[in-house]
């Protein structure tokens, strides 16, 4: 795979922000290896699923806007059949090509479309609710939950990692405008910059 170059990389600068000393929010670059998109058929969704947690080592979410992660590796199903890999290791889309016939799903290398943000922070829930029509109650939208929404004028990928961590990512054209987007909407809480995640 040729080198990763990440939309905002030079803009997302650690260290930098808006009273970065006493911030409530924390915001880095995604920058994974690896982001794949694995279809499967609705014939063969159970074995796309069982395939795809032994490749992840990780178990497979069983229903639409379920996710499972550990450390630098994330499975979710985004909508029946859909499925999307992420992975620090560069060779993840090599990995799920060898594993699939193209009759058993299609497996589509993403790395280089995605742009993507952590948000971490006490407010980060009612940061995204100024643009984001989702209810984000720990009954409704637990940490575990992946889907894909509207902010603004552009689709994203919202993934909960935890209570107050979030995952957005989207088309690598609108990495500027999530940015932008994203440091206004913490200007009223003070925003640092940390380090890219992998």
């Amino acid at each position: 795979m040729s080198e990763l170059h990440y939309p905002l990389e030079t803009i997302a600068i650690p260290g930098s922000g808006t009273r970065a000393a006493t911030a409530t929010v924390t915001l880095s670059e995604l920058r994974p290896k690896s982001f794949v998109q694995v279809g499967a058929w609705p014939e063969t969704n159970a074995l796309v699923a069982s395939k795809l947690a032994a490749v992840m080592g990780l178990e497979a979410p069983g229903q639409s806007c379920e996710a499972h992660h550990v450390d630098d590796r994330a499975l979710m199903l985004v909508a029946p059949g859909r499925y999307l890999a992420l992975s620090g290791e560069e060779d993840l889309h090599a990995e799920l090509t060898r594993q699939f016939q193209p009759e058993e799903a299609c497996v589509t290398d993403l790395s280089h479309a995605r742009a993507g943000i952590r948000l971490d922070g006490a407010p980060v829930t009612e940061l995204l609710q100024k643009a984001v029509a989702i209810d984000f109650h720990d009954d409704v939208f637990p940490s575990g939950r992946a889907t894909l929404t509207s902010l603004e004028s552009f689709s994203v990928l919202l993934h909960r990692r935890a209570e107050t961590v979030f995952d957005l990512y989207v088309f690598r054209g609108f990495g500027l405008s999530l940015w932008h987007w994203v440091t206004d909407a913490a200007l009223e809480y003070g925003y640092r910059v940390g380090d890219p995640v992998g």
